[in-house]
Formats: structure tokens, C-alpha cells, sequence
């Protein structure tokens, strides 16, 4: 599947407890963190998924759900 000039994989795994446990322990102590590329609310969605397809993204990028 194809997102602008990028492929997308799909990629499904049986996460385990012990895995899921250790990757939260290491970001509750910092050593690691995601990298966010822009946000944008709920209502700009569309735009959101414009700028993913125009290749621009260099993080996640993240959609809001409410207003802080």
C-alpha cells in the first residue's frame, strides 16, 4: 500500500507482557521518547493526513482529540 511516495506495511505481532513492560519502563525513565513532528485537532485531520502523504513528516504526527 502506498501513501504518496512512501509505502506503508502493515505488520502484526502478538505483543508480550514482559516486552510491553520493558519498553514502558524505559520510557517512564526517559530513555526513550517519540518524536513529534507537528499536532493537529480533530477538525484538521485531513490536513494532517496531506502533509504525511507529502513525504514532509520527520516524526509522528499527532491528532488531538480535544483543546487543552
Amino acid at each position: 500500500m502506498s501513501l504518496g511516495p512512501k509505502k506503508i506495511c502493515f505488520l502484526a505481532a502478538k505483543p508480550k507482557q514482559k516486552d510491553l513492560e520493558f519498553i514502558a519502563m524505559l520510557a517512564s525513565d526517559g530513555k526513550i521518547k517519540p518524536v513529534i513532528d507537528k499536532y493537529y485537532l480533530l477538525e484538521k485531520t485531513a490536513e494532517a493526513v496531506r502533509y504525511l502523504g507529502e513525504g514532509h513528516a520527520s516524526g509522528k504526527v499527532v491528532i488531538k482529540v480535544q483543546k487543552e
